[in-house]
Order: structure tokens, then sequence, then C-alpha cells
């Protein structure tokens, strides 16, 4: 949060591999920031561009689509509530079986309930890349090659 109070940045850009948090990150400090920033916060969403030349058409659009929704919202009410924070550890974390991280038995729960991985991404507030990225941690130390394994395992560990 002390860097985005800074006067001199505009923009902060969160990289890293698939599946460490960088989405559930930037969800979070933009719900903190709301009260920070008159203007408000905005969360552009590039892990589905591929194409590095459509990276500013999309900040650009997604900025418009923003201030055109500003304007709306500012003409017949006042701005939503920020959302709700994302729910915090407890201090004494849960240990799974087969050395699964809680965020991978999300995952598990949520395929074994049969969501798609969009599904999935969709509830968890991730990319689809993040999604699979969780898959291969989840089917590595299960020893599995298939959903309806890795589903059989949850149901054997009471995990759904």
């Amino acid at each position: 949060m002390a860097l985005l109070r800074r006067a001199d940045v505009r923009l902060i850009t969160l990289t890293g591999p698939g599946g460490v948090g960088k989405t559930r990150l930037a969800l979070q400090v933009a719900a903190e920031a709301l009260d920070t920033f008159v203007d408000g916060a905005y969360f552009v969403a590039l892990a589905p561009i591929s194409d590095p030349d459509l990276v500013i058409a999309t900040i650009a659009q997604t900025l418009e689509q923003a201030i055109a929704l500003a304007l709306e919202v500012a003409a017949e009410a006042p701005p939503p509530a920020p959302p709700p924070p994302a729910p915090q550890p407890t201090a004494a974390a849960a240990t799974y079986p087969a050395g699964l991280t809680a965020r991978e038995v999300e995952v598990l729960r949520l395929i074994a309930q049969g969501l798609t991985d969009a599904q999935v991404a969709e509830q968890l507030v991730i990319s689809t890349h993040t999604v699979h990225a969780h898959l291969r941690a989840i089917y590595g130390k299960l020893g599995v090659t298939s959903r309806a394994a890795a589903t059989r395992f949850a149901l054997d560990h009471h995990l759904v």
C-alpha cells in the first residue's frame, strides 16, 4: 500500500508464474485502496492476453469502461461499497492430506463437484492458467493423472 500512496506511482504491474496469487493480491490491494483514491482503483486482467501488442489497448479499454461506468454512477447514485476483503488465514493453519495447500484443496473440492476449469477460475477469482497450475500440483502430489482419480481421492479423504 505504501507504494500506491507515492505521488510518482500511477501504475503497478504484478508478474510471476501462474498460481502464486497475483490476481488475489491485486484484488485485495484494490479493495484496500478504494478509500485512498478519489477516482477509485482499477484492475486490468492481462492473464488472457498473449500478444504483447494488445496490452496497452486492453488497459485503455478497461479504463474507458471504468470512466463510463463512473459517469453513469455519479449521475444516478452514490458509488457502490468496496468488495469485502479476502479471508485472512487463521492462526492455526489446517493440514491436508498428501501435502496439499489450502488453495489446492479449494480447487480440488470444486473440481470434485464437477466444475469446469473456467468455473473454478471464476469462483476463486483466478485465471484458468492458475487453475491449470494448481491441477498440475494436485495431480503430482496425489500421484494421479485424471480428474476422476483426484475426485476419488477427495471423496476418500472427506475433502468434499
